[in-house]
């Protein structure tokens, strides 16, 4: 999505004008970023948890040679489940796992 018409459309589900849309959206991030490199691991309400997990060495190939990787963090996402499931019901899936 375009940055122009994401803070648009927030504006106008908001309320506020595209300025304090973009200033609180940035402040959020900022948050966001702190804790997670802090705590590791941030829970977002009505969204899911940022996390950085540690990632196992690999194997990978490299031109003609097999390297190991060495373990290292990552950023994951896990939504709520509410959430999941909410987006699973739009779709039209079966609501059978997800109540």
């Amino acid at each position: 999505m375009d940055e122009n018409v994401f803070f648009t459309e927030l504006s106008t589900e908001s309320g506020l004008d595209i300025e304090t849309c973009k200033r609180l959206y940035l402040a959020m991030v900022r948050v966001i970023n702190r804790r997670v490199f802090e705590k590791y691991v941030i829970r977002l309400p009505h969204l899911g948890d940022f996390a950085l997990v540690m990632r196992a060495e690999s194997l990978s190939c490299v031109g003609k040679t097999r390297q190991v990787l060495p373990p290292k963090r990552t950023l994951k996402f896990y939504p709520l489940d509410k959430w999941t499931g909410y987006i699973y019901k739009k779709l039209g899936y079966s609501n059978k796992y997800w109540q």
